[in-house]
């Protein structure tokens, strides 16, 4: 009976091992896409665009490759492991796209499954607050402004999304914590312009002071 019973899962267990063996490349070779991705953010906030978009065409060949190596097992192939490679994928090209023409790419022009789409785009509020941080630091209230309103305009489309969990895992975690992203940048943003603000009346105050100066120092050489 008990050889009767194997025989009869024999094909099941080849096909068990084929897809561990697949499973442990997947795992192998995403950690490389994965610290490509890593570093075209990296390099993306450094300002070396073009390094960046060659990391992310070398991580998603990679990926692409890995798809077609598991594509008996859409499980591995487009979720798990993968899927969130894809995740974070989205997040780094939606990030240069967003730098370099104001606008976000579409889930055409990704190809990335639908639901690491999505929660990639929320994961993106993340690294928009952390340009906005570095735009603050240099000076650059404008850039920063610009920055905070795609932010901000990300996230209230974001939050309309209301389908259940089931089809977007994580997404509705991810936007409660966007939400509160975009609240304490937006603190930043107005702490900033009111600096900004304080600064440019001093400087008026200054340049009056030092113009009235001026006037009473030539009216004193005059009535001598």
């Amino acid at each position: 009976m008990r050889k009767l019973f194997r025989k009869a899962i024999e094909g099941a267990l080849k096909e068990l091992e084929e897809k561990d063996k697949i499973r442990e490349i997947v795992i192998r070779r995403t950690r490389e896409a994965n610290r490509l991705i890593r570093e075209a953010v990296f390099l993306t906030h450094s300002g070396n665009l073009e390094q960046a978009k060659d990391n992310l065409a070398k991580a998603r060949s990679q990926l692409n490759e890995l798809c077609d190596i598991a594509r008996r097992f859409p499980d591995i192939a487009y979720g798990g492991i993968m899927g969130m490679s894809f995740q974070e994928y989205t997040e780094a090209y939606a990030l240069i796209k967003l730098i370099e023409e104001q606008r976000i790419p579409s889930y055409e022009e990704l190809n990335v499954p639908l639901p690491y789409y999505l929660t990639g785009l929320a994961d993106l509020l993340g690294e928009l607050r952390r340009r906005i941080l570095d735009l603050l630091r240099s000076g650059d209230l404008e850039g920063a402004e610009r920055t905070f309103s795609a932010m901000e305009s990300l996230y209230l489309i974001l939050r309309e999304i209301s389908y259940p969990e089931a089809l977007i895992p994580g997404l509705r975690h991810k936007c409660d914590r966007g939400r509160q992203l975009v609240e304490i940048t937006r603190s930043h943003i107005v702490e900033a312009k009111m600096k900004a603000e304080l600064v440019n009346s001093v400087k008026k105050a200054l340049h009056t002071l030092k113009g009235r100066s001026t006037d009473n120092h030539e009216d004193i050489w005059s009535r001598g």
